[in-house]
């Protein structure tokens, strides 16, 4: 898969620090699109908020990172949230 190429802010008269703000936060987000799988499967890696998915043979799961790590996302009855493979 091709990465996503960082971008710049455009020079203007105005708002100049708003704009290297939008495009830092965009640029972040490229970042973490831009990282490799088996970056992606280590227990430190990630920043609290990021998602990830994992991968069985049959079905696909939601990961959060949180301050303690890599949790599975789970439904209000405490389930994990599965999607089956067809």
């Amino acid at each position: 898969m091709s990465k996503i190429s960082k971008k710049r802010a455009p020079s203007t008269d105005t708002n100049n620090r708003a704009f290297e703000q939008v495009y830092k936060d965009l640029n972040e987000l490229i970042d973490a699109v831009n990282q490799p799988a088996n970056e992606m499967s280590s227990k430190t890696t990630g920043k609290e908020g990021d998602l990830r998915v994992v991968s069985a043979e049959d079905s696909h799961k939601l990961q959060i990172k949180t301050k303690n790590g890599w949790s599975f996302l789970v439904d209000n009855d405490g389930n994990e949230i599965t999607t089956k493979l067809s």
